[in-house]
């Protein structure tokens, strides 16, 4: 039986078949390979884009909390004023108030 499978396998027609499938198997593997290639880009290129957005998100961060040091910084200047003319009109009050007299 050995015999006629080795005799089988030296014929033409065994020989393309085998070829056939050896050309059928590595188109599989290029296939399956060019499919987890793409996949694999893809994931790269969804991780690059969240880490740009994540970049611009701390950009965002670093701008909002320069301008909210500003207003606060602002806020404290404009209610020193206030309190400086707070206490320049009870001044002038007391200066009409001693005019008067």
């Amino acid at each position: 039986m050995a015999a006629d499978v080795q005799r089988f396998m030296d014929t033409p027609f065994a020989k393309m078949g085998i070829g056939i499938a050896q050309a059928v198997a590595g188109a599989m593997i290029i296939g399956i390979g060019s499919s987890m290639t793409t996949k694999l880009d893809n994931i790269q290129n969804t991780v690059n884009q969240g880490t740009q957005n994540m970049a611009l998100v701390q950009r965002d961060v670093r701008l909002l909390e320069a301008t909210t040091a500003e207003l606060r910084t602002e806020q404290v200047s404009g209610e020193k004023r206030i309190s400086r003319l707070e206490f320049k009109a009870e001044q002038m009050e007391k200066d009409r108030a001693n005019d008067r007299k």
